[in-house]
């Protein structure tokens, strides 16, 4: 063996050397998975009653806003109900007012001087036929003549009953039965007019919250019957990703896992 002496080259300065703390951790690599998104609120919105569609001021991609108007059913025969409806629950109103208020002052004091003629009348008669009672005892007047004037003593008597009945009738007032069912009459008149006023308001279809139109099923002028349905409505404030994923991959899934979720129509936001 033949060995030789190398020679050894000059001597340099000391190396730079960067010191850093060392961590262990796990370390996994992503993996890439296709989902889809779904909103977590979504309306099938379907008409509560039928009619033709007089406006459809929405299209497929609108924002609208909660109770914004979808679409609007004709509503000029119902309005006409309701006018109707509201003209007779005034007339039940006053009718009520004037039971409540009672008789007036005038008519009382009327009452009263009816009462008062008739019983005028009745005393005169009265009188009239003790003189012909008198004068027929001695054969002055015939049968003829005071069978008139009985019958005329009874005619005014029942007329002062009658006119004494209606005064007292017009100082106590309307009874509390009659008013009561003038009270009952104008509560089924509201009743009626509340119900026509409701068909009005589901005439009206709206938005139940904030979102976007992703369908429409009907168009001006189409009929729609009741639970048909007339546009879809779903909310984008929060939704839920669902992904399918491998079976090998699921044991690496966390509840509480922070993921990376990129739409393809909306490539600047992740």
């Amino acid at each position: 063996m033949i060995m030789a002496a190398q020679p050894l080259p000059a001597q340099q300065g000391a190396a730079k050397v960067d010191v850093a703390k060392i961590v262990e951790r796990e370390v996994a690599s992503g993996q890439t998975f296709v989902g889809t998104v779904m909103p977590i609120k979504r309306s099938v919105i379907g008409s509560a009653v039928g009619g033709r569609v007089a406006e459809f001021p929405v299209n497929e991609g609108d924002f609208v806003r909660a109770r914004q108007p979808l679409a609007q059913l004709l509503i000029n025969t119902i309005n006409l109900e309701v006018d109707s409806e509201k003209a007779t629950l005034d007339l039940r109103k006053e009718e009520l007012k004037e039971l409540e208020n009672g008789t007036r002052p005038d008519e009382i004091k009327r009452a009263k001087a009816l009462m008062m003629a008739a019983k005028a009348d009745s005393e005169y008669q009265q009188k009239r036929l003790k003189r012909l009672e008198s004068l027929y005892a001695r054969k002055a007047v015939n049968d003829d003549d005071i069978q008139a004037v009985v019958s005329e003593s009874i005619r005014s008597e029942e007329m002062y009953s009658e006119a004494e009945a209606a005064y007292q009738l017009a100082v106590e007032g309307p009874r509390k039965e009659q008013i009561a069912q003038a009270r009952a009459r104008v509560a089924v008149q509201q009743a009626l007019v509340d119900k026509l006023e409701s068909q009005v308001v589901k005439h009206t279809i709206i938005s139940p919250f904030d979102g976007y139109v992703v369908a429409e099923h009907t168009e001006v002028g189409q009929w729609v019957n009741s639970g048909e349905l007339v546009a879809e409505v779903i909310a984008l404030d929060y939704v839920d990703v669902e992904v399918q994923v491998l079976e090998n991959h699921v044991p690496h899934v966390r509840l509480g896992m922070e993921v990376r979720v990129e739409v393809p129509a909306i490539p600047d936001k992740v």
